[in-house]
């Protein structure tokens, strides 16, 4: 029988990290720190969604492994479930990568509570059930950080510019 670890962070456990209190720098440097103390062995996925008046994308970025996927959506997929989608077409490669320990960095927060209850309480229906299910069958540990969107993090500016460029580009 696989056994693996699920962990949900809901912050980067930094009194700096709201967007409202906190400059680029600050943010970045506290990511950074993060990555180095918690997920230096880790391999990192990035995922977002994003939703326009053009339509709906999703996207992941593995950088270690120079890994990306985008995907179109059909317009009316909400920006909640195009955030969902990424993460759970993420889970879809874990197969086919070795490293055991991974994190999955996303900015959507209302993700990662949806994950977080489904996992906690196994209730729920939908996509998060889909991506409980990956990460459990997949016996990886697994953990989901959300990180502040739009704060100068590299990694994530670019899935985020992946997520919209598949609206058009898919």
């Amino acid at each position: 029988m696989m056994t693996n670890n699920i962990k949900f962070k809901h912050n980067v456990d930094n009194p700096h990290a709201s967007k409202k209190v906190s400059n680029s720098t600050i943010t970045k440097q506290t990511f950074l720190e993060l990555i180095n103390s918690n997920y230096e062995q880790h391999l990192h996925f990035y995922t977002d969604g994003s939703k326009s008046t053009l339509g709906t994308g999703a996207a992941y970025y593995v950088p270690e492994l120079d890994i990306t996927g985008k995907f179109s959506l059909e317009n009316q997929v909400s920006s909640y479930s195009a955030e969902l989608l990424a993460i759970l077409k993420a889970t879809q490669t874990f197969n086919s990568i070795e490293q055991q320990d991974i994190v999955i960095f996303t900015d959507s927060q209302a993700a990662i509570q949806a994950l977080d209850k489904v996992y906690n309480s196994y209730k729920g229906e939908g996509i998060p059930v889909s991506i409980i299910y990956e990460v459990i069958k997949s016996g990886k540990n697994v953990t989901f950080q959300w990180i502040p969107g739009h704060s100068g993090i590299y990694c994530n500016e670019y899935v985020d510019s992946l997520a919209k460029d598949s609206i058009t580009n898919g």
